[in-house]
C-alpha cells in the first residue's frame, strides 16, 4: 500500500500517550503537523529521526508533532516505551500502534516514516527513512509552508 497523500489522515485507534493525549488527528488540525511512525528497536529511529524530532520541535514550536510507536509484534511493554520517551525527554504526544493497524492503514513503508499534514488535515508529504536526504525534505518542506503561510 502506498501513503496516502492529498487525503485526510485517517481516524487511528492508539494506545498511551505522553505527555498528553491525541485521541484524533482531528484534533491537530489549524496547524501544521508531523506523524512520526517509528520503533524503538529501529536504530534510524532512536538515532537519528527522534532526535531530529526535538530539533524540529525548537525550530517549528507552532507545529504539531506526534510520534507513533509501531509495534509490529505488541511486544513492547509500556515502561520500554515510557524509558525511550523520558531518556529524548520528548516534548510532543507519543502514542503506541499496537499491531500495526495505523502504521498499515496510513500506507507507511517502514520506521521511521513521516507524513506531514496541513493545517486542514490532509495528507501533503510522506518521507520513508531517517538519511540526511528525508530529514532535510521535512525541514525544507516545513521552511516553505511557514514562508507562504
Amino acid at each position: 500500500m502506498k501513503p496516502i497523500i492529498g487525503q485526510p489522515a485517517p481516524e487511528w485507534s492508539l494506545d498511551l500517550a505522553w505527555p498528553n493525549a491525541i485521541q484524533s488527528p482531528a484534533e491537530l488540525r489549524g496547524q501544521w503537523s508531523v506523524l512520526l511512525f517509528f520503533h524503538i528497536g529501529c536504530a534510524g529511529c532512536t538515532g537519528r529521526a527522534i532526535p531530529f524530532t526535538r530539533e524540529l520541535a525548537a525550530r517549528y514550536p507552532n507545529v504539531n508533532l506526534v510520534a507513533i510507536h509501531t509495534d509490529f509484534e505488541s511486544n513492547t511493554t509500556r515502561e520500554q516505551l515510557k524509558a525511550v520517551v523520558d531518556y529524548f525527554a520528548l516534548p510532543y504526544p507519543v502514542l503506541r500502534d499496537n499491531g500495526a493497524a495505523t502504521f498499515r492503514h496510513y500506507g507507511a513503508e517502514g520506521t521511521p516514516h513521516w507524513f506531514l499534514l496541513d493545517p486542514n488535515g490532509v495528507i501533503q508529504k510522506s518521507f520513508f527513512g531517517s538519511l540526511g536526504t528525508a530529514l532535510m525534505r521535512i525541514d525544507y518542506t516545513l521552511g516553505e509552508a511557514f514562508q507562504e503561510g
